[in-house]
């Protein structure tokens, strides 16, 4: 696993171990002591599978229940967004833009301290996320989708949740 820096302190893409054979081919997206390293401990497993053009998020959690999160693409291809919220940091308010697909062999760590989201990019596509902390609904925060100037102006009829329609604008202080 090779860790990549972005400018987004403490958001790493990574390269995974992938090995090609006559079989098809091994790929290890999780190493705990790699991830332990950079601060990550997983404490819950996910994945959704979505239609084209589905967008979820922006989500995070707050206080305690604050997660981190590796994100990988088991199959399909999507756009991560991670949008930095940390009020001291040099990126706060922009957002970090990746497209992810099955066939990379990569993943994104994404810190405490972002709120997150993926627009499907294919039909079927699976996200796999390993997140710090368990899910708490009492914790759970968001963003409107409208509070990301790329995804405006692709101008697309994102499908998505009647709870992320409803979310608020972010605006900086």
């Amino acid at each position: 696993m090779d860790l990549i820096d972005t400018e987004f302190q403490g958001l790493y893409i990574i390269n995974n171990d992938h090995h090609p054979d006559n079989r098809g081919s091994f790929t290890k997206i999780f190493h705990k002591e790699h991830l332990r390293n950079i601060g990550h401990v997983t404490k819950e497993i996910y994945f959704n599978r979505s239609y084209k053009n589905t967008l979820r998020g922006l989500h995070y959690q707050t206080g305690k229940n604050a997660q981190s999160k590796l994100i990988s693409c088991l199959q399909g291809a999507f756009l991560d967004i991670a949008l930095d919220i940390r009020e001291n940091s040099k990126t706060y308010g922009i957002a970090f833009t990746y497209e992810m697909s099955s066939n990379l062999q990569q993943s994104i760590y994404i810190p405490t301290g972002f709120a997150h989201a993926t627009l499907a990019r294919e039909d079927d596509t699976i996200v796999l996320c390993n997140a710090s902390e368990m899910y708490d609904p009492d914790a759970e925060k968001g963003f409107h989708w409208t509070s990301i100037p790329h995804l405006i102006e692709m101008q697309v009829n994102f499908l998505t949740s009647e709870k992320d329609i409803n979310l608020p604008i972010f605006n900086t202080k």
